[in-house]
């Protein structure tokens, strides 16, 4: 049997797979006692170090075990998943949500499973390699628009009106940092009558006044989206994804759902730490605009930089200095990863950030000076 290899060079070379020796934390020191700051981190609010947080994962351990032993349909239910999908209901104003062991599963096995043959799926082209899967895997005829170009996915929505059409969407933009023209969107959706689906991963403890994502962010209702996906591994600092929506859907995912059914449940150290963190950004909204501010800070200090008010910062840089730029910014200090082909198209390459609320104005003016300094020499 062989395999694909390595699509440039020898995979020694590239910069992934370093092993960290401690927490992938917003700061930390080097074998060699060298200050790092790590701005390619999701923890946006911090939390993954939060001893709350910590210790409820902890305790959870001494009350239910590491494992579920089992698919929740089967006998893998903890009162404690409720708990947390519950709270993920009322946090973004949804009727009912899921939890699923996997944020990229929970788009691929939803999308797969809700839509099939006869449905158009129309997704946004720069939509997570999860949401196009998801679609690929369904049978349904899958359709790209030009990112956040209304007119061109108006163009698609009239020439399928007559179909079953799903629009697929981001909340938060992962590459660039900028977000949809929702309220537009649903506009379009009134008109044509699709089924909107919107993965808020990054938008969840990011956008809104208190964090509740795109919907609270553009000041729609979130009943306006049939769909609503997140993930517990970015702002809530645990790992999994999850469902929103009405009741009914979330009943038929339950008990029809491949990715959820023939998986075992969520562990319940992840699944406190999830709620905890959330409880925790539920009763401290300062935390978002806090994250706000420095992320504006630094992108502020640095030049040429592709972002909105978001907590992800992207600095496009050539495909052939890429790879260079993030390896000198990390022998300086500065962790960052190179984000290039296949994931985009090779004048798509880019060096991407991550700021979290933990960062100090300190790091962010040590991370901007250093990654200038990087970007003047090549």
């Amino acid at each position: 049997m062989t395999f694909k290899k390595s699509l440039y060079r020898d995979a020694n070379e590239l910069p992934y797979f370093k092993s960290l020796a401690h927490g992938n934390y917003p700061r930390y020191r080097d074998i060699s006692g060298q200050k790092v700051v790590n701005l390619s981190a999701y923890d946006y609010l911090g939390l993954n170090e939060n001893s709350h947080v910590r210790n409820a994962a902890k305790k959870s351990i001494e009350k239910y075990g590491i494992s579920t032993a089992a698919s929740r349909v089967v006998s893998g239910q903890f009162d404690i998943h409720s708990a947390l999908e519950n709270k993920i209901a009322n946090f973004t104003g949804m009727e009912s949500s899921v939890s699923f062991v996997s944020g990229h599963a929970t788009n691929v096995t939803t999308i797969s499973h809700l839509f099939g043959k006869g449905h158009i799926i129309i997704c946004d082209q720069y939509a997570h390699n999860s949401i196009e899967l998801g679609a690929l895997s369904s049978g349904a005829r899958m359709l790209r628009f030009h990112h956040n170009n209304l007119e061109k996915l108006e163009n698609i929505l009239r020439k399928f009106e007559d179909q079953k059409m799903v629009v697929c969407i981001e909340g938060l933009y992962s590459m660039d940092g900028d977000i949809p023209p929702i309220k537009d969107i649903i506009d379009l959706k009134h008109k044509y009558g699709f089924a909107l689906y919107v993965d808020d991963s990054h938008g969840l403890g990011t956008m809104g006044q208190t964090g509740r994502g795109i919907c609270e962010e553009a000041g729609i209702n979130p009943s306006e989206i049939d769909v609503l996906m997140g993930t517990l591994s970015k702002s809530l600092g645990s790992c999994g994804g999850f469902i929103a929506g009405s009741l009914e859907l979330i009943e038929y995912l339950k008990f029809t759902s491949p990715g959820f059914i023939f998986s075992t449940g969520l562990p319940a150290p992840l699944v406190a730490a999830a709620l905890a963190s959330l409880e925790i950004l539920d009763k401290n909204p300062f935390m978002v605009q806090e994250l706000r501010d420095k992320s504006s800070y630094l992108a502020s200090k640095l030049d040429k930089t592709r972002n909105t008010d978001s907590p992800i910062i992207s600095i496009p840089v050539d495909f052939q200095h890429c790879y260079e730029v993030a390896r000198t910014c990390q022998e300086n200090g500065v962790r960052v990863f190179p984000v290039t082909y296949p994931a985009v198209s090779k004048n798509k390459s880019r060096i991407r950030l991550f700021v979290s609320r933990l960062h100090t104005y300190e790091d962010l003016d040590f991370a901007a000076e250093t990654i200038q300094n990087v970007l003047y020499k090549i």
